[in-house]
């Protein structure tokens, strides 16, 4: 008697490892990221789809509550994840806003010199994102979504305002390496 291959066999496998958009969303609506974790990789519709909900967000980072800020972070940390960005081709702006956070924290409130800092490092990232998502498209939606933060940092320059812009990129890195984005 010969192997039966039984057709329905990865069946549970493959309805655990999808999920409606819906429910995708919804999972990083109420901060499940754990609960998608497994999910990342397999769901690259639902991801996408996430993202396009968002992306309008990114223009209003000013309005962002905390809860706000993480969903959207950890979406597009999923994002980067799906489109194959690895860490190492955006450590160059990730090292720049690290350089900056340390000056920025050193300078005293007040002092023109912070404000001035900010625009030129804002200006600057904003360079080396463009350059970077020209070198490679898959960055491109890493750059859609970090290019109207800048711009509003460069508008609103404040020790606090980077310091929030800071800890949006610091949550992307963070959920990015979560969700099983590579070095």
């Amino acid at each position: 008697m010969g192997y039966k291959w039984n057709k329905n066999f990865g069946d549970k496998q493959n309805r655990r490892d999808t999920a409606s958009v819906e429910e995708v969303f919804r999972k990083f609506d109420n901060l499940k990221f754990w609960e998608l974790q497994p999910l990342i990789k397999s769901n690259k519709e639902a991801i996408n789809t996430a993202y396009k909900r968002i992306q309008d967000r990114f223009s209003s980072f000013s309005e962002w509550d905390e809860k706000e800020m993480l969903r959207n972070a950890a979406i597009v940390a999923a994002k980067a994840v799906v489109d194959n960005i690895h860490t190492t081709q955006v450590r160059k702006i990730i090292e720049m806003a690290k350089d900056v956070h340390v000056r920025v924290s050193i300078i005293q409130e007040g002092n023109t010199n912070l404000e001035e800092e900010i625009r030129a490092n804002a200006r600057r990232m904003m360079m080396l994102l463009a350059y970077t998502a020209g070198k490679n498209p898959n960055v491109s939606s890493l750059a859609n979504s970090l290019q109207p933060i800048l711009a509003w940092l460069l508008e609103n320059p404040s020790r606090e305002n980077f310091n929030r812009v800071y800890e949006f990129f610091e949550a992307i890195i963070s959920y990015h390496r979560y969700f099983g984005g590579r070095e």
